[in-house]
């Protein structure tokens, strides 16, 4: 962790010419922004704020405080570096960013802000800068601040594709759809006949999720380039997800040739053979497929877990049908189908509490998933509704996501300037998130 952090914040001390290389360059380093913000929003879920329930584990604030006494030594050795150069360079709009980013991975949210600000002034007619500040800022859910800047990286730079997506992504955090769409037609445009872009536009509406933009551009990949093990990989997903068997089995032989090492396609084909007609040969097969997927997964996987699990359970050995569900929930514990198949598996056993438990589990995700989807829906066809978006907002809370739910909050407010409860939660939110300096504005717009 300590030599990754390094020679990703050295990656920002090369120079680069252009728009879409600085955003490359700074990618890697924004997902390590991205996660550190995670880990504190998960943890910040657990402090006891009227805008934040309760609920995070122990176990993943111990986890947080090693990674950060792991790096405190080397975030200083950058920090101190890096000023000394700022004394030589103020100007240097490079140096703020590297900056931010030693900011960010100590946690220091407020300081990384203004970092980026300081760049971007610095530099405001630079595509390259703008879009970068305004992906610092969408990675910790602050849409309001990074939408500005994703404007003027597309005005810019009309025809870069990470200009475009990264607006795209940020609409589509807001619940503005129409205007996502119309950013992905735009995008789907400029890849022209490049394989390269249209791969980066079908893995950005696969994220979103998007099935139909995403199962279009693949296609596009795989018409283009019939050996793609990627989007075979992922056009026999969706394929098997439908319940085509056939032709997921058929993707899933070619991109095994192709990719003979790769995790996910093992975990796929254990999928297809578990998902079939439970015949011994099958479920041999399954669990063959699903083996090998764990062994060549590179963390531990739930929905591997699960579907071996779901061979036992064919099997009719419960027992091992269990402790393969129970890793998959220790995993996920979100995972509604494997909480579902437990309370099942314990009512065979004769354990009623288990049972219980994971039935009240299940009957929790399920109509927490559900209000949440359809609110989600709801805020697709009327974006303009702040209740609705307050109401999206809450149910993200509720799931402990409070970077998910801070651009439903903004937008709330943005369309009902006044609403003070709503400025007092948005308030409480940057100040749980570790942004005492965010919060401090917000109570002086009061």
């Amino acid at each position: 962790m300590q030599h990754r952090n390094l020679i990703l914040l050295a990656v920002l001390l090369v120079a680069g010419a252009c728009a879409g290389v600085l955003w490359r360059r700074n990618a890697l380093l924004l997902e390590e922004m991205r996660n550190a913000a995670e880990a504190d929003a998960r943890i910040a879920a657990n402090a006891p704020t009227n805008a934040l329930p309760p609920g995070v584990r122990p176990a993943l604030i111990e986890e947080h405080d090693k990674t950060r006494a792991m790096t405190q030594r080397d975030l200083q050795q950058i920090a101190q570096k890096t000023r000394a150069e700022l004394v030589a360079r103020p100007r240097d709009p490079d140096l703020h960013l590297q900056m931010a980013v030693a900011h960010s991975l100590a946690r220091r949210f407020d300081d990384a802000a203004d970092e980026v600000e300081k760049a971007a002034l610095l530099a405001p007619q630079n595509a390259g800068v703008r879009g970068t500040a305004g992906m610092f800022y969408m990675r910790f859910g602050d849409m309001r601040a990074a939408l500005p800047h994703l404007q003027k990286a597309r005005e810019l730079a009309p025809s870069d594709m990470d200009a475009v997506i990264n607006l795209a992504k940020a609409h589509w955090e807001r619940g503005e759809m129409d205007a996502t769409l119309s950013l992905l037609q735009t995008a789907s445009r400029l890849a022209g006949k490049s394989v390269a872009l249209h791969e980066k536009l079908a893995g950005a509406c696969t994220e979103f999720p998007l099935r139909p933009n995403a199962v279009a551009e693949w296609r596009k990949v795989l018409a283009a380039q019939p050996n793609h093990a990627l989007a075979l990989q992922q056009l026999a997903y969706y394929e098997l997800d439908g319940g085509n068997l056939g032709p997921a089995k058929t993707m899933l032989q070619k991109a095994m040739r192709l990719e003979p090492n790769q995790f996910g396609l093992y975990s796929l084909m254990g999928t297809l053979y578990s998902s079939s007609e439970p015949t011994p040969e099958n479920l041999k097969q399954a669990e063959i497929y699903l083996n090998k997927a764990l062994e060549l997964a590179p963390t531990p996987d739930s929905a591997t877990h699960y579907n071996l699990g779901k061979v036992s359970q064919r099997r009719g050995d419960l027992q091992k049908a269990a402790q393969q569900m129970e890793q998959a929930v220790a995993i996920d514990p979100l995972h509604r189908q494997a909480h579902y198949d437990l309370a099942q598996i314990y009512s065979a056993l004769k354990r009623p509490d288990d049972a219980t438990r994971h039935r009240q589990r299940f009957q929790k995700i399920y109509e927490g998933q559900n209000r949440r989807n359809l609110v989600s829906r709801k805020c697709q066809t009327s974006p303009n509704d702040p209740q609705l978006q307050r109401e999206l907002a809450q149910l993200f809370l509720e799931d402990k996501n409070p970077v998910k739910a801070l651009p439903h909050l903004q937008k709330a407010l943005e369309l009902r300037p006044g609403w003070r409860e709503m400025r007092s939660q948005i308030t409480t939110l940057h100040r749980a998130l570790g942004r005492p300096r965010r919060a401090l504005a917000m109570d002086n717009r009061r």
